[in-house]
């Protein structure tokens, strides 16, 4: 399954001025080293086939057939960057010849000291490379400039591609939440942490420093990966994903993340003992853990943090003008609006009650509960309290879903008979859903008489139901039709 990610759900065409730099810088770099390392691999490639063949026939001519076909296996199996090297000009040697590898491993000792196709690559590419000379290679003891260009260059289109997207969907995020200054920190101090990692693993594992350069900036920006992680871990990641057709959705970052740092630290466990080249996982591990670590200590960017505080004190205080409030204390919007009812102020709490319903409406059995209980407090109090008739609208024809059906009745009663008239199509859902109702409203009541020989003493629900469902003219039984309601099909 092939996933991509290419943006976060908080993406607003922000692009800063150090990720522009920090692209353009590998591009650039890309655009000067790549097509001269492609011309140097392909003149390696003709080169070890038809020069250096001719070099070693007269050693060739004196060897035996199997040591003649061990040679040519030996010195064109997985060498570093020419996986794919064109073999033809051997064929001749091997065509009438077929041996097992316990024969070959047997009888081949001649071959053992002729200098092989690797052995040349090795030296010509320490000569001429310049991805070998820029990036690092602690093996040939020079650490400077490879230690901080290494993570500008890229070894192939695909590489540079496949980095740049991952840049664009994590780092630019982060620049933006900690400005410039701090990006810049995590990126490079990224890039040098994924590649101390990557250089300690390899030394653990074959007691040598690596022999292959190590290039790309996949261990700087899996160290902007880690600090998303710990910064943003609820943020959706926007994704393509490829499994039997394209996909495009969104998946909370923590998930995305934690799956792509389980898998390369499984790459690097079961991998790095058995490979000398390819994937650095050990520098995609290490970066990751370094910026997860770094990004509790760098400063968020001062827009950021206020433009995130005014959404938590809204919902913490229910609106805005609350901003001198002690931030230990929650006002709810419920007591709000009773206390507005108490000094008179009816427009107010009208606003208020209508808030913390359409937050109750939205959760569990028991929040729709509480719109029932407010509701029969409201219209014992205060019979003839009206919430405006829109909302009253919205909760009825909600409610009208649910259990709380007695409920529903009474705030599409409301919404009819409010001040602001509805629009003729609203008004005629609602007669329509308070016609379907009527007939559950009764039957729920007459069950609760026949089940209960008394009201309790101590209730206060039960007798406001009585007096919200006297409100409701009695269900007609002349003509009357079932009418499915319109509400159920938009």
């Amino acid at each position: 399954m092939l996933l991509i990610p290419y943006g976060t759900e908080n993406d607003d065409g922000f692009i800063g001025y150090l990720s522009v730099a920090i692209v353009a810088l590998c591009l650039v770099a890309f655009g000067l080293t790549w097509p001269a390392e492609s011309r140097l691999m392909e003149s390696i490639q003709r080169d070890s086939v038809e020069t250096w063949m001719q070099r070693d026939r007269e050693a060739l001519d004196t060897m035996s057939t199997l040591d003649q076909i061990e040679w040519v296996r030996r010195t064109t199996r997985q060498i570093p960057g020419f996986r794919g090297m064109d073999t033809s000009a051997f064929q001749g040697i091997v065509a009438a010849h077929r041996a097992t590898d316990s024969e070959l491993e047997s009888e081949a000792s001649e071959a053992a000291d002729l200098p092989t196709i690797p052995e040349r690559v090795e030296r010509t590419m320490k000569e001429k490379s310049l991805l070998r000379r820029w990036g690092l290679h602690p093996g040939d003891a020079t650490w400077f400039p490879g230690i901080l260009s290494h993570m500008f260059l890229h070894a192939g289109w695909m590489h540079l591609i496949g980095n740049m997207i991952f840049f664009f969907a994590f780092g630019v995020a982060i620049e933006r939440r900690f400005g410039a200054p701090a990006f810049l920190i995590l990126y490079v101090g990224g890039g040098l942490a994924s590649a101390l990692a990557q250089v300690g693993v390899h030394s653990a594992l074959f007691q040598t420093l690596p022999t292959i350069p190590l290039v790309g900036a996949s261990g700087a920006i899996a160290a902007t990966m880690g600090a998303f992680l710990r910064s943003m871990p609820k943020t959706r990641i926007k994704v393509f994903a490829w499994f039997l057709r394209p996909i495009v959705g969104r998946i909370p970052a923590w998930i995305f993340l934690l799956s792509w740092f389980a898998m390369e630290l499984l790459r690097n466990h079961f991998l790095s003992p058995i490979q000398q080249g390819g994937t650095a996982y050990a520098a995609h591990v290490g970066g990751f853990a370094f910026g997860f670590v770094v990004s509790f200590f760098l400063p968020v960017d001062r827009d950021i943090a206020e433009s995130e505080r005014k959404p938590a004190r809204a919902a913490l205080y229910g609106f805005d003008g609350f901003d001198a409030a002690p931030p230990a204390i929650r006002i709810p919007p419920i007591d709000q609006a009773w206390d507005h009812m108490r000094t008179g102020d009816e427009a107010a709490a009208q606003t208020l009650f209508a808030q913390q319903f359409r937050e109750w409406v939205k959760g569990s059995d028991h929040d729709q509960l509480r719109i029932a209980t407010e509701l029969d407090k409201l219209v014992e109090r205060h019979p003839h309290f009206q919430l405006e008739s829109l909302p009253a609208w919205e909760l009825g024809m909600a409610l009208a879903q649910t259990d709380q059906v007695r409920t529903a009745a009474e705030l599409l009663r409301m919404s009819i008979s409010g001040p602001l008239p509805l629009p003729a199509t609203m008004t005629q859902r609602a007669e329509q859903t308070l016609e379907r109702l009527r007939p559950i409203v009764y039957a729920k009541l007459e069950e609760r008489i026949a089940a209960s020989s008394a009201f309790p003493a101590d209730s206060s629900i039960f007798p406001a139901q009585t007096a919200a469902v006297s409100r409701l003219p009695p269900p007609s039984r002349q003509g009357a039709k079932e009418q499915r309601p319109s509400w159920m099909v938009d």
